[in-house]
C-alpha cells in the first residue's frame, strides 16, 4: 500500500499478528527494498506487527525530489509509525542505509521507539565506505549511467558464494533498477550524515550486529556505536558479510529473538551495556556482560 507522506507516496507492506502483539518496522539498506525482509517476516509473522517499509528512492516507492537527507528518510518512516502504532513504542529493524535511518529516529523521536537492532550500521558517512579508491571506481560506473554494471559488482560483493546465485542476480536486478542521479542523491545523503555527537542521547536497549567478512561497512563503525550507545550491546556474526539478514539469516534471526524477548513491551532491567564485540558461536548468544 501507499503511505502518503511529506516527501510523496512510499510503498509500505503490513503483516499483521492476529492478537494483541508489538510492532516492527523493518528499514532496508542502499538501493535495495523491503523485499529484503522475506526471511525476518516468515520468523516473526504472527507473533509480531510487521511494517515494512520502502524508504523514499527505493523500490515501489516515489522517486526522490530534492536532494534528500538521512533525517528526511526518516520522517517518511516516522509518519509510517505515527499512522499504524501511534500508541506504543516500536521495535527498530535497520540494514546499513536502514541502521542511519534508525539511529535519526532514535536521537529524534526517543519517544517513538521501544528497542532497536543495528545492522552493519555507521554514525557517520565517513565510516561507511571502503575508501576513495573504492568511491571512485563506484562513482565512474554512476556518472557513466552504468547501474547495470554497478548492481553486478556489489551484487558480486554481497554473495559471492556458488550456492548464492539466486540472491546475487536478485541483488543485481534491485540495484541495476535505481537510477543513477537518485543513487547519487542518496551518495550524497550518507555523506552528509553524521550522529556521532548526539549517539550518547540514545537510551533504548540497542542490538548492534556486525557481519565478520563484511567488506562494504568497516567493524569498527558498530565498535563506536558501541561506545557511545550506553545501553548497546554488539555481536559478530563471524561468516555474514554486509547482507547478514539474508546471507547469514539462521544466526541472524537467533539473535534477533533472544533480543526481542529480552526487550519486550514492559521495560526490563536484565539489560547491561557492551563496551567490546562478542564473535557469535555456532547458536548465536547475545553477550550482555559489562
Amino acid at each position: 500500500m501507499d503511505l502518503p507522506t511529506r516527501s510523496g507516496p512510499v510503498y509500505l507492506e503490513l503483516d499483521w499478528a492476529r492478537t494483541k502483539a508489538e510492532t516492527i518496522l523493518l528499514l532496508h539498506g542502499m538501493g535495495s527494498c523491503g523485499e529484503d525482509w522475506l526471511l525476518q517476516r516468515v520468523e516473526l509473522r504472527g507473533n509480531y506487527h510487521l511494517l515494512s517499509l520502502d524508504l523514499p528512492g527505493h523500490g515501489h516507492s516515489r522517486a526522490l525530489s530534492g536532494w534528500p537527507s538521512v533525517g528526511s528518510l526518516a520522517d517518511a518512516a516516522r509518519e509510517a509509525i505515527l499512522r499504524w502504532a501511534p500508541t506504543h513504542p516500536v521495535h527498530l529493524i535497520g540494514l546499513s542505509l536502514g541502521a542511519a535511518v534508525s539511529l535519526q529516529l532514535l536521537v529524534d523521536h526517543p519517544q517513538l521507539i521501544r528497542s532497536a537492532v543495528l545492522v552493519n550500521g555507521f554514525g557517520s558517512g565517513l565510516l561507511a565506505g571502503r575508501g576513495v579508491r573504492h568511491a571512485i571506481r563506484r562513482g565512474v560506473l554512476i556518472a557513466a549511467g552504468r547501474m547495470d554494471l554497478l548492481g553486478e559488482r556489489i551484487a558480486a560483493g554481497l554473495f559471492p558464494r556458488p550456492e548464492q546465485a539466486g540472491f546475487r542476480a536478485l541483488a543485481a536486478r534491485r540495484i541495476g533498477a535505481n537510477s543513477w542521479w537518485s543513487y547519487l542523491k542518496l551518495l550524497t545523503a550518507i555523506a552528509r550524515f553524521d550522529l556521532r555527537p548526539r549517539l550518547g542521547r540514545i537510551a533504548c536497549p540497542v542490538l548492534l550486529i556486525s557481519g565478520g567478512q563484511d567488506d562494504t561497512v568497516p567493524r569498527g563503525a558498530s565498535g563506536q556505536l558501541a561506545r557511545r550507545i550506553a545501553r548497546s550491546q554488539w555481536v559478530v556474526l563471524p561468516d555474514a558479510k554486509h547482507a547478514a539478514p539474508i546471507d547469514s539469516a539462521e544466526a541472524f534471526n537467533a539473535c534477533l529473538r533472544e533480543f526481542l524477548a529480552a526487550n519486550p513491551g514492559a521495560d526490563s532491567s536484565a539489560n547491561r551495556p557492551v563496551a567490546a564485540a562478542v564473535q557469535a558461536p555456532a547458536k548465536p548468544r547475545i553477550d550482555s556482560r559489562s
